[in-house]
């Protein structure tokens, strides 16, 4: 009987036998090797895009089953269309449900960074077109019109009270008439001094005028109440006119998402809604500290709540 060597208990490979110094030159295998049925079930259930199927994954440890099934979703995620990306913004008519905007990859952080642009475009921009010699005399001719027909309003208010006998008077009480006799004004002695009959006559004259007096200040008032509105149309007008400058383009890009388009259109309308509390904001930085200017235009940021500009392909996400 031959005597049998320990090395011969054993199949032994030389290192030169190998095509390599280190097997931290090989890349791992693109297959799960000798498990052909499992990579089949594998592949059945991930092609299962309903919702409710999960995969169970069993084998010793050290086997290499995690490395090995991330490395088949990862090529197999490399074939599928990578996700959109997910923003919140503010909801104008409820703040308290903010709205989520999907878009393909890549665009939300775009759109941010359009959005961040657009509102230090506004930021710049409006403070000067109200500063323009062009606004400066659009208002002026408004309040030059108000002016005139306020004029003409008390005017014809005088020369009625005039007729009726009295000097129609400003007081920082308001309007007072006084009585007149012969184009002079009566004082309260003269008044009472004249005969019963020509003061009740007098009185009943001034009931008359005051009735003109009321009639005229609610005309005034009408008047007033249109030169604001007229003067809030013209900010608005001038405001619109700056942001339309810069939204149009946006509003082009952004044409096939309509959920984008009313977001962009909102905010310009908000931003209008609340013209002069922005321009007071911008223009008297003494009065508002910054962070409290900075807050005002906060809640028109583009949240990208999921980014997926950086992926080639689907997501995969591994949870410890």
């Amino acid at each position: 009987m031959e005597k049998v060597s320990y090395e011969q208990l054993r199949k032994t490979c030389p290192p030169d036998m190998l095509p390599f110094a280190s097997t931290d030159e090989l890349e791992p295998p693109a297959e799960i090797i000798g498990q052909e049925r499992a990579v089949r079930a594998l592949r059945f259930g991930l092609e299962m895009d309903k919702q409710g199927f999960n995969i169970y994954v069993a084998g010793l440890p050290g086997t290499g089953r995690t490395t090995a099934v991330r490395t088949f979703l990862e090529k197999l995620a490399a074939e599928k269309p990578v996700p959109p990306d997910w923003c919140y913004v503010h909801n104008f008519k409820d703040p308290y449900r903010p709205k989520a905007l999907c878009l393909p990859p890549g665009k939300g952080r775009e759109l941010k960074a359009q959005v961040k642009e657009f509102i230090e475009y506004t930021r710049r921009e409006i403070p000067k077109a109200f500063e323009s010699d062009e606004y400066a005399s659009q208002r002026e001719a408004l309040s030059a019109e108000f002016n005139t027909r306020r004029e003409a309003i008390f005017s014809q208010l005088n020369k009625k009270a005039r007729e009726a006998g009295f000097l129609l008077q400003s007081s920082p009480a308001g309007l007072l008439l006084i009585p007149m006799k012969d184009g002079q004004p009566l004082s309260q002695e003269a008044f009472e001094a004249l005969p019963e009959e020509e003061k009740k006559q007098m009185r009943e004259r001034q009931k008359a005028v005051e009735a003109e007096v009321r009639e005229a200040l609610r005309e005034v008032r009408k008047e007033e109440r249109a030169l604001k509105a007229r003067l809030d149309e013209l900010d608005k007008a001038v405001g619109r006119n700056v942001l339309n400058r810069y939204l149009e383009e946006l509003l082009e890009e952004y044409e096939e998402y309509p959920e984008v388009r009313e977001y962009l259109e909102e905010m310009r309308d908000d931003i209008l809604e609340n013209l002069s509390q922005f321009r007071q904001a911008e223009t008297s930085s003494e009065k508002m500290p910054p962070e409290a200017r900075e807050r005002l235009w906060r809640k028109y940021d583009v949240n990208v709540l999921v980014d997926n500009s950086h992926l080639t392909g689907a997501p995969v996400v591994i949870e410890l």
